[in-house]
């Protein structure tokens, strides 16, 4: 008994090695798909996921400038135990990664974190070019919900502008953070992994559905 039981652990450690760490992640049902074919629509993509349980939402991240498939994307079933068999049945299929997601998204706020992973720091925004209404048609083309925004002032006539963007929900907050983070100039990282003092800065403050500044 005792070595099926450590047989048993291994094959569990096998498995976490090609998911992601397994025993590291929060039970939830949101995995990251790699090496996507280029040409697989979401629709595909849904198909061979949906062999293996429910699956409430597909996302397949596009190219900014191009609209083209950047190969990767997200796959969220409506439970663990349903992720885990099409992590367990198709991570290394044709050279596909399947893992859970870094983090518990699209579920509100996580376990004991004090501040919800929905705010985003944006760095090199064109300057004359940003402001609410812009920022809102930048996250639109991904599918993702602006709640409001903070836009640091071209104090130094730099030409671009920081800014602290809060989506709707942490599942947007990390698809905008895998689109976004390295087109053109911008950088794009959750605001609390950005050093606090650097964001102690005067800020122009938009509300959704608001034409006014605080």
């Amino acid at each position: 008994q005792g070595m099926q039981g450590m047989q048993g652990m291994q094959g569990m450690q096998g498995v976490a090695g090609k998911g992601g760490n397994l025993g590291d992640v929060e039970r939830h049902g949101n995995l990251f798909i790699g090496n996507i074919n280029v040409q697989m629509t979401q629709e595909e993509l849904t198909d061979m996921f949906s062999a293996f349980g429910t699956v409430s939402s597909v996302k397949i991240l596009s190219d900014l400038q191009s609209g083209k498939s950047r190969g990767s994307g997200f796959v969220r079933f409506d439970n663990y135990e349903e992720a885990l068999k099409a992590v367990r049945a198709l991570n290394g299929q044709n050279g596909m990664l399947v893992k859970f997601a870094d983090h518990d998204v699209g579920k509100g706020g996580g376990k004991g974190k004090s501040l919800p992973r929905t705010s985003l720091f944006v760095n090199g925004l064109p300057a004359e070019q940003t402001d609410f209404e812009a920022i809102t048609r930048l996250f639109m083309q991904f599918g993702l919900t602006v709640v409001r925004a903070k836009i640091q002032p071209d104090s130094g006539n730099t030409g671009v502008v920081s800014a602290v963007v809060q989506l709707a929900s942490e599942e947007q907050a990390e698809t905008a953070i895998r689109s976004l983070n390295g087109q053109g100039k911008l950088q794009v990282m959750y605001a609390a992994d950005k050093h606090p003092e650097s964001l102690n800065i005067p800020l122009v403050v938009k509300f959704a559905g608001s034409d006014s500044s605080e």
